[in-house]
């Protein structure tokens, strides 16, 4: 009576029944990858937060001397005989070459020079060149000539990375900064530089005058460049740059976004299953929902009560993806009556318990009259946590020893039928056998239940669902959070000749019994 023919039915999914999820809102698929993987980004900010104290702690503090130049250019005008006039003519790039003279090398190292700052740590950094200790190593006294080259050369570089010089808007006027970790230092190294840079032009006009006669040397002297010093530099009173605040923060945000970036690259890479569109695209079946995690407040944690307090409350989310099983379930087979539910997995620990019970409740909630039986000996959830005092169970009843009807726990209208021997796994080869199709339709016609639901064991290890298929309708398989999609694919390929009968997918974020 119970066993049907499955290979001529083409497999059914109830279109209607599909999840009608609203569009999800812009990032939505990101935010829940750092919630995922809020660890990843936490551990990221923690370990920049810490470089950025370090950084603010080591790095000193760096002070901005400043002088200003004032830019002119004196051209000489013939009006008349023995008459000569000096006039301005300042262009944009008259000043720009003015930026670059203050920039460039040979001022640089006149200013090295004079000041001797070769010999400043903050500029050469004290400890012997690598030139003077491979010469020490190898006996080559030739790399140590090159021992006063290097230090003007490291000097040089780090002077320039010192100096800022840039004009001011639109203006003629030219803006130079120095910055060293003593103030006092940076306003001498300003002024220097101011003092170098005004000794070039005075010289380079006095060599253009040489050329002239006596009477015009003087008047051409005025020619050329001229540039005055508008503020000459004073040791700044506070520091200039980032403040730690700033350093502290700015590392924050980069740790918060190598944060993330790492935990959507993990995501990237990860073949297991985390949300709805993974599982569907890793198995060719329905889903019907995500069973979300139920806050721990207000709420029993084990056994009958617990899955009587989410039935009760109408409005969970876990609810509405076990009514929706029950639809699709129910309606797997066009024109038949499901008449046995099993609920299988693919891995343990999958919730697979939590779902086979959710749906048993919810079954008698809307009226019918349901049994519940723990077909999983290997690890009996069900019989442990809902019927832990029944004196008899499933083994008793195959073997005839007991009456079924005696043998079933009866819980608010639940008939449970559980595992009660202490050997569970010795009882796994009675379960799928004729005695289980006698027991199945003495439940139907005697005990005149509706339906019955079985909580199976997983696909792997064990071979209970290929079993059991013969004498179950319609399977509803679980995938827990994290599953690897290969796993499931291949304990699918162990059962494909059982597949069909499979009626669709739950997700399982978390919910367990």
């Amino acid at each position: 009576m119970l066993k049907r023919d499955y290979a001529a039915r083409p497999v059914h999914h109830n279109d209607m029944l599909l999840d009608q999820t609203p569009l999800s809102p812009i990032f939505a698929r990101e935010l829940q990858i750092i919630r995922q993987h809020w660890k990843i980004v936490l551990l990221c900010i923690m370990l920049s937060g810490a470089a950025g104290i370090a950084v603010a702690f080591l790095l000193p503090p760096r002070y901005a001397a400043l002088v200003q130049f004032n830019v002119d250019y004196r051209t000489m005008q013939l009006r008349q005989q023995d008459a000569v006039y000096s006039e301005s003519a300042v262009t944009d790039g008259v000043v720009e070459s003015e930026v670059e003279v203050l920039k460039s090398e040979p001022t640089a190292l006149a200013v090295i020079t004079q000041l001797k700052l070769t010999d400043d740590p903050e500029f050469v950094p004290a400890g012997t060149s690598w030139r003077n200790r491979l010469a020490m190593f190898s006996g080559l006294g030739f790399l140590r000539g090159e021992e006063a080259s290097s230090a003007s050369r490291t000097a040089l570089h780090n002077f320039q990375k010192a100096l800022s010089v840039h004009r001011i808007g639109l203006s003629h006027i030219v803006e130079v900064r120095f910055r060293s970790t003593d103030p006092a230092k940076a306003a001498r190294i300003a002024n220097t530089i101011s003092n170098v840079y005004l000794l070039g032009q005075r010289e380079a006009r006095a060599n253009y005058a040489k050329s002239a006669s006596a009477w015009l040397r003087p008047r051409v002297q005025e020619a050329g460049p001229s540039t005055s010093v508008l503020a000459r530099a004073e040791p700044p009173s506070y520091a200039s740059g980032l403040s730690d605040k700033v350093i502290f923060c700015g590392f924050l945000l980069f740790g918060a976004c190598s944060g993330i970036g790492l935990a959507l690259m993990v995501e990237a890479t990860n073949s297991r299953i985390r949300n709805r569109d993974d599982l569907v695209n890793a198995v060719p079946l329905s889903c019907y929902g995500v069973l979300p995690r139920i806050a721990a407040v207000g709420r029993p944690k084990f056994g009958i009560e617990f899955i009587e307090f989410i039935v009760k409350n109408r409005n969970t989310a876990l609810l509405h993806v076990i009514h929706h099983c029950r639809l699709a379930v129910m309606s797997s087979h066009p024109g038949e009556t499901v008449r046995t539910i099993g609920v299988t997995s693919c891995a343990q620990g999958s919730g697979k318990s939590l779902v086979a019970a959710q749906l048993a409740m919810l079954m008698v909630q809307s009226g019918e009259k349901v049994l519940l039986i723990d077909a999983n000996p290997y690890n009996p959830s069900i019989s442990r946590l809902l019927a832990p005092h029944a004196a008899g169970g499933l083994h008793q009843a195959l073997k005839g020893d007991v009456p079924l009807l005696d043998c079933i726990f009866e819980s608010n209208g639940l008939g449970i039928l559980p595992i009660t021997s202490t050997s569970y796994s010795s009882q796994s080869s009675l379960i799928w056998t004729p005695r289980m199709s006698r027991l199945i339709g003495e439940a139907l016609a005697i005990c005149e239940y509706d339906a019955i639901v079985f909580d199976l064991p997983s696909i792997s290890p064990y071979a209970d669902v290929r079993a059991s298929a013969p004498l179950i309708d319609v399977f509803l398989l679980v995938v827990g959070h994290g599953e690897g999609t290969e796993n499931i694919r291949e304990n699918l390929r162990e059962i494909d000749d059982v597949a069909q009968k499979i009626s669709g997918t739950v997700l399982n974020d978390g919910v367990n019994l």
